[in-house]
């Protein structure tokens, strides 16, 4: 009976230090996350300047998407502009006692990536020469002007151009795969002889809420489906 009694008691021990062992592998354990990356970058401040980051998604869809900045990088990973990526990442707690001032304390390893998307957005990343406004095919323009043209910048987020007499440059605020809202547009003052095209274009530029990109042309409609501008790329 001593010797049962005995054994017994070396069952607690035994659960206890099984224990310990396991929840001190869990704290040490690494930790795998499903991200979408964008297929564009932000610019993102921080103490040494400006830096240019990934945007990404945690979640295993991008339906209805809450992009983010990440400001650390991610090991083993490429990214590459135009593509959409899900990725599988690990995520390791790093000794803080150890860690520089700028880091995060994680460290960020890439798994495996999972699936990649053509952004379709990126078919706008060109210049584009005037064709048409309200669906009127632009003929001649005066002698001091020059044909409207669009360019856009997706790594900036925004456009720039002339809209015949004055460069402009505007912001993008979104952009989906077939709408688009600009911001604020900033531009030249001068005063051209012929100002009809300009001043028409410049009114139609923030009334274009939508966009298609066909047969290397790019035309934008209002709220209710009416062509406001047409476009031609540039080869």
């Amino acid at each position: 009976m001593k010797a049962s009694k005995k054994t017994n008691n070396r069952y607690p021990i035994i659960i206890m230090i099984f224990a310990s062992i396991f929840i001190t592998e869990s704290c040490n354990s690494e930790k795998n996350d499903i991200y979408w990356v964008n297929s564009i970058k932000s610019d993102c401040p921080d103490s040494q300047g400006q830096m240019n980051c990934l945007l990404v998604h945690k979640g295993t869809t991008t339906e209805a998407p809450q992009w983010e900045l990440f400001y650390s990088t991610i090991e083993g990973f490429t990214f590459e502009p135009g593509y959409f990526q899900k990725i599988e990442i690990k995520q390791e707690h790093l000794d803080k006692d150890n860690l520089a001032a700028d880091t995060t304390g994680h460290k960020y390893s890439l798994v495996r990536v999972l699936e990649k998307q053509k952004d379709s957005r990126f078919a706008l990343n060109s210049k584009w020469v005037l064709k048409s406004i309200n669906g009127n095919v632009i003929g001649s323009v005066g002698p001091d002007n020059q044909i409207p043209t669009m360019e856009f910048k997706l790594s900036e987020w925004r456009v720039f151009g002339t809209n015949g007499c004055n460069n402009y440059s505007a912001g993008i605020e979104n952009i989906t795969f077939d709408s688009i809202r600009f911001g604020l547009m900033m531009s030249t003052k001068k005063m051209c002889l012929e100002m009809t095209i300009p001043d028409s274009f410049d009114r139609v530029l923030f009334n274009s809420v939508n966009y298609q990109v066909k047969d290397h042309l790019l035309i934008f409609t209002d709220v209710n489906g009416k062509e406001t501008l047409s476009f031609k790329k540039v080869d």
